[in-house]
């Protein structure tokens, strides 16, 4: 099951590339010169590009009429920097730091830890207290880790959900990687592709379960506070997200909602021109939530886009979602994607810290606690 999930995740790195090289080129026909890049994406990428946050640094003690959060960036290559044999104990490390230096609410990045899927959880089940989670699990470590810290902890893994029939070959072959001509590509991408096209069929004879891309928040006493199906799921043929019932919980800064990576990327498509009418369905419905005070934000960001370019860097996206929203974004990006960078944004887009780079760091912000 592991090998087949290193598998599904290699080749889907793969499809991006491809479908940034097929775009690029789309876009090159259709739009030969560049739009020009507002001034204003412009400063705040120069300006992530001089950033550097060293996950060590120490910070003053949050203000008591404050709740402060923190944006981890990581990936797989960061473990042997940090010293660390095991992704749980090295993205752990850096959880635990910013623990220290006040944060009440931790994002980790997408992908940061890949475990073999575990039972999907549900909303309030305690995972230190249930036998479905061991300690060496990705969701157990992570609740145990929020408890011996009295945090709140965001992070990605995937989950198995109910038992289905077999999906069938026909619908498996409707996946988007049989629609690429494999006399087309290069010999060692069209050998990944075939062997994944191999996978993908012999999976679909198969009984299976439900499978997401999930994000769970667990808080300090080891309970699930909100699971989040990703909707916008590449790299696996799991089931879609239902609803948002269960993606967002209460904090004392006010509710948090959760997104991962490309549930937010339709805000692109509307930015700058009309910030307001993106055209998922998704999207919209954070944006229709008035009460909604931040978004928990994990991402792993691939995307090319064609032209215009700087529509697709990290930082500028997480600054064009919180714009969109109008609510703070905490994106917490995996520094083994193409697209590093990550950071902390306020309502109106502007960041209180940002990065463009791929080492470890910690970005901090302290958002006002809600009177009541």
């Amino acid at each position: 099951m592991q090998k087949a999930s290193t598998a599904l995740v290699a080749v889907a790195l793969l499809l991006v590339g491809l479908h940034g090289r097929s775009a690029a080129q789309d876009g090159a026909k259709t739009n030969p010169r560049s739009r020009k890049v507002p001034e204003l994406i412009k400063a705040r990428v120069n300006a992530a590009q001089q950033a550097h946050f060293p996950p060590s640094r120490r910070l003053d003690p949050p203000a008591s009429n404050s709740f402060r959060v923190a944006a981890v960036q990581f990936g797989g290559h960061n473990i042997e920097e940090l010293g660390e044999r095991h992704g749980v104990e090295a993205l752990g490390g850096l959880v635990r730091r910013a623990a220290k230096n006040g944060a009440r609410l931790v994002v980790t990045p997408e992908l940061a830890l890949q475990g073999a899927p575990e039972q999907d959880p549900r909303v309030g089940t305690n995972v230190i207290d249930s036998s479905a989670y061991q300690p060496a699990g990705v969701i157990g470590s992570m609740g145990r880790l929020a408890r011996s810290l009295g945090v709140t902890i965001v992070f990605h893994t995937s989950t198995l959900g109910n038992r289905l029939p077999p999906l069938g070959e026909a619908k498996a072959r409707e996946h988007r990687a049989f629609k690429y001509d494999l006399n087309r590509l290069k010999p060692e991408d069209a050998k990944k592709l075939a062997r994944f096209r191999e996978l993908l069929l012999a999976e679909a004879r198969r009984p299976r379960r439900e499978r997401f891309d999930a994000a769970l928040a667990v808080d300090g006493s080891g309970k699930v506070v909100a699971n989040h199906h990703k909707f916008h799921s590449e790299w696996t043929m799991g089931t879609r997200g239902t609803s948002l019932e269960h993606s967002c919980f209460m904090t004392p800064a006010g509710k948090i909602g959760i997104l991962v990576c490309a549930d937010g990327q339709e805000a692109l498509k509307k930015m700058p021109k009309n910030p307001r009418k993106p055209d998922k369905k998704l999207l919209k419905e954070f944006i229709d939530k008035p009460d909604l005070a931040a978004i928990a934000y994990p991402t792993m960001w691939m995307a090319r886009g064609p032209g215009n370019m700087w529509r697709w860097k990290s930082v500028n996206q997480q600054s064009i979602l919180a714009q969109v929203t109008r609510a703070w974004v905490i994106a917490s990006n995996n520094n083994d994607a193409l697209g590093v960078g990550g950071g902390i944004y306020r309502p109106d887009g502007t960041p209180v810290e940002s990065s463009i780079n791929d080492r470890p760091e910690i970005h901090y912000a302290d958002l006002p606690v809600v009177s009541r």
